[in-house]
């Protein structure tokens, strides 16, 4: 039996000849998205384009998130908003946490992973800023290191205690309510270089 050919109302045409894809314009449409909302299909569909399509650009949704985080990071404009190296130091930690609340398993990948080049120009970024705002090369390096540290432990911390209470609902009256949190280390940081700076 023959089957019989499509409607006129079944057949999409595009008029014109096809965009063409790149990565760029992909994590444009991601970021765009959200990382709250970020799904493939959804992402497929806002390009017009099928989720296999998208996999020929990026290995992974993972990769992609990476790349989403980072250009967030640096469309947030960590590196032009802080007045001061204390500010900085702040906002740099407060989006990194952002970015371990909204993609858990990329601790996962800091661990696994091979640093990426937009992970080195984040830093890259960050630490000229500290420069620029008056510390040495090698401060703004050790003071982003405590920091990046401080928040991946803190981040680490958290992500254990949820599993703890879940496990264990009592769990959360025996411990602290600051497990997890980074400002009061991250204060600690700034203090102890401003009371070396006044030696």
């Amino acid at each position: 039996m023959e089957e019989a050919p499509l409607s006129r109302s079944h057949v999409k045409r595009t008029v014109g000849r096809p965009r063409r894809l790149t990565l760029e314009a992909i994590v444009d449409a991601a970021c765009e998205l959200g990382l709250a909302r970020f799904e493939m299909n959804l992402l497929a569909e806002r390009l017009n384009t099928g989720v296999a399509t998208l996999y020929g650009y990026v290995r992974s949704k993972e990769e992609l998130e990476q790349m989403m985080l980072q250009r967030l990071a640096c469309a947030a404009d960590v590196c032009e908003s802080a007045d001061t190296w204390q500010d900085l130091l702040r906002e740099h930690a407060a989006a990194s946490v952002r970015a371990s609340e909204a993609l858990p398993h990329l601790l996962a990948n800091l661990v696994n992973g091979e640093p990426n080049e937009r992970e080195n120009a984040y830093a890259t970024a960050v630490i000229s800023k500290l420069s620029s705002c008056g510390l040495s090369e090698a401060d703004a390096v050790t003071l982003y290191i405590e920091v990046t540290q401080t928040v991946i432990g803190a981040a680490i911390c958290r992500a254990r205690a949820k599993r703890l209470k879940e496990r264990d609902p009592e769990f959360a009256n025996r411990s602290s309510s600051a497990l997890g949190d980074h400002r009061p280390t991250v204060e600690r940081i700034i203090r102890d270089y401003e009371l070396r700076g006044r030696d």
